[in-house]
């Protein structure tokens, strides 16, 4: 059920005016900007994976194929 105006947070709205604006300038329509908001937040978490993976030592930085 979708949230009225009422329990829309802050947080929600804010969310929402970046990736309106980036789908605005990108051409993404209205319908699939759902999509852009779900790889966002996969984009945003990732990087906390990545983080974690580095400080347990199970992740290393290789160069020119060391």
């Amino acid at each position: 059920m979708p949230k009225s105006v009422n329990q829309t947070s802050l947080k929600d709205i804010s969310q929402q005016i970046p990736i309106f604006t980036l789908s605005e300038v990108l051409g993404i329509p209205e319908e699939d900007r759902h999509k852009l908001a779900t790889w966002m937040e996969f984009l945003e978490l990732a990087q906390y994976f990545a983080a974690e993976k580095y400080k347990t030592g199970s992740g290393q930085i290789r160069r020119n194929g060391s």
